[in-house]
């Protein structure tokens, strides 16, 4: 998804083939102005992207609600408006996509993990990322079914997710 008006572009990604457009702690939409949206998707998990489609237009509420909400905004978990991504999930050990973007380093040294339920490290690798984009597959084929918690880290970041495999 792509917004952008006068003085703003945000790029922000989701699995699924909808956003919902809550506040975002980076970069949020502000009241009362109109967007223009574009959308592009992906068919190979974020390998590659067709072009973008006809845009449209979104115009947000004029202020916020009285109520302030009501104790239901959402606000982002990240704070650096990167987004740890994971699919397919579950796996079926065909392996395990692994997104995030959004590196400010030109090179960051990550580390991924991955722990069975138990505590137990099943998976360790250290990667070298160029640029703001780290797209890698990691191995589920020797894994055995159950729940495992994927954690990518760099110094003073880390990334969480739940992975289940079948």
């Amino acid at each position: 998804f792509e917004f952008t008006c006068t003085g703003y572009l945000r790029k922000i990604s989701s699995n699924g083939s909808g956003l919902l457009l809550t506040k975002w702690s980076t970069m949020p939409l502000q009241y009362n102005k109109t967007y223009s949206v574009r959308i592009r998707v992906s068919f190979d998990n974020g390998n590659s992207y067709c072009p973008f489609g006809s845009s449209c237009n979104i115009t947000t509420a004029a202020a916020p609600p009285a109520n302030g909400g009501g104790g239901r905004e959402a606000i982002a978990a990240d704070d650096s408006g990167s987004e740890m991504n994971v699919w397919p999930n579950p796996s079926r050990g065909e392996g395990m996509h692994l997104v995030i973007q959004g590196f400010e380093e030109e090179t960051t040294n990550v580390h991924v993990s991955v722990l069975d339920l138990f505590g137990k490290q099943v998976h360790a690798q250290d990667i070298m990322v160029e640029g703001d984009l780290l797209n890698t597959m990691i191995p589920t084929d020797r894994m055995e079914a159950g729940v495992y918690v994927v954690t990518v880290s760099v110094p003073g970041r880390a990334w969480t997710k739940r992975l289940v495999v079948q």
